[in-house]
């Protein structure tokens, strides 16, 4: 009796150890995503730096068209960039994956407004934000 005891926690450890399930891709949590078409840019670009666990500037203002760059350039872990709808009922607009150490991800703004973003691995209270105008 002991033996299958130990047997079936061996199973268990093995089982949690590699991960019975894989994890999700981005795409089949949010398969409806404008993101996961590549996006151009014929407009003006703006780059935003990820460092140290922060995003430099923290704050982007710019005009519709204009094509923000993500760039994940120094934080030794991969980062992402996900936009944070203020209501509950709004669409996630943007999501990067994962960037790894320089990797970029880009999103062109189309419409006026003020779209925070976040990576909810890297909280840290702070609300970076792109402010797009007209």
């Amino acid at each position: 009796m002991r033996a299958i005891a130990v047997l079936v926690l061996l199973l268990a450890g093995a089982a949690f150890a590699c991960g019975c399930a894989a994890p999700a891709s981005p795409e089949e949590t949010t398969p409806d995503l404008p993101s996961a078409i590549p996006q151009t840019s014929d407009g003006p670009v703006q780059s935003v730096s990820l460092k140290a666990s922060s995003y430099n500037p923290e704050h982007l203002y710019v005009s519709t068209g204009t094509t923000v760059v993500w760039v994940n350039e120094e934080d030794r872990i991969p980062r992402r960039v996900i936009h944070m709808p203020a209501g509950a009922y709004e669409k996630i607009l943007f999501q990067s994956g994962s960037l790894a150490p320089g990797e970029s991800y880009r999103y062109t703004f189309e419409k006026p407004g003020r779209y925070v973003y976040a990576d909810p691995q890297h909280g840290g209270g702070r609300s970076p934000f792109v402010e797009v105008t007209g």
